[in-house]
């Protein structure tokens, strides 16, 4: 499986897949609710945390990261590995409804086209938080729908 941290939408890093030194990254942690109660709110607050700590925009971190994803999507990605990207959620193998621009892990088969990975492990909570991005973004796509 991907030897890298995906991050399946809302900023929720997905460490049940992620590895450390060959380890699964869960496996190595002996307090798994120090990665549902401090990691993950952490890392959902991070662009206002760079934002306060330096007294700007975390505008240069977006920039890096646009730039990875579009690195990402055009030079082949390794075997074995992922990344996380927002796609289509068409076809998705993890049950997230169609139509949505949806965080799922990938791999660049190079030039620009990508495949999302299947066979990640999801278990309950992350299934949850999961549901819960989804039906923000449906929220959030019913509201602007008589924009389009």
């Amino acid at each position: 499986m991907c030897e890298s941290l995906v991050d399946l939408n809302s900023q929720v890093p997905d460490l049940l897949n992620a590895c450390v030194e060959g380890q699964p990254a869960l496996s190595t942690m002996e307090d798994h609710q120090w990665y549902k109660t401090e990691f993950v709110p952490s890392v959902v607050g991070r662009g206002l945390d760079v934002s306060k700590k330096w007294g700007r925009s975390s505008a240069p971190s977006t920039a890096i990261a646009i730039a990875d994803a579009i690195r990402a999507l055009v030079v082949p990605t390794a075997p074995g590995d992922c990344f996380s990207t927002a796609v289509c959620s068409d076809g998705n193998p993890y049950g997230v409804q169609e139509g949505l621009i949806f965080s799922f892990p990938c791999r660049s088969t190079g030039n620009g086209s990508y495949e999302i990975c299947d066979g990640f492990v999801l278990d309950d909570w992350l299934a949850s938080r999961i549901t819960a991005s989804q039906e923000e973004l449906e929220k959030e796509k019913s509201s602007i729908m008589h924009l389009l």
